[in-house]
């Protein structure tokens, strides 16, 4: 995993939205312990998982989107590209 959640981030209830191909929202984790990564790489475990939206639980607003990550060796093959992915 490349940079981690954000740190400031990890103090305030979050919602992970879960999407399928298609922009097909399949499940919705609420995340209070400030723990996200076993969290995403378990929903990454999902072959058919292709992003996750995190949202604001109390506003209820996006913050950011964590998208899956493609083939590693693609990404270092470039040095313009940076692996913000799980």
């Amino acid at each position: 995993m490349a940079g981690g959640f954000p740190e400031d981030l990890r103090d305030s209830p979050r919602t992970l939205e879960v999407y399928a191909r298609g922009r097909r929202l399949v499940a919705q984790e609420y995340m209070k312990d400030g723990e996200f990564e076993p969290a995403i790489e378990n929903l990454f475990a999902v072959p058919e998982i292709d992003y996750l939206q995190v949202h604001s639980t109390a506003a209820g607003c996006p913050t950011f989107r964590i998208e899956r990550a493609t083939n590693q060796a693609s990404l270092r093959a470039d040095p313009h590209l940076k692996n913000s992915a799980f």
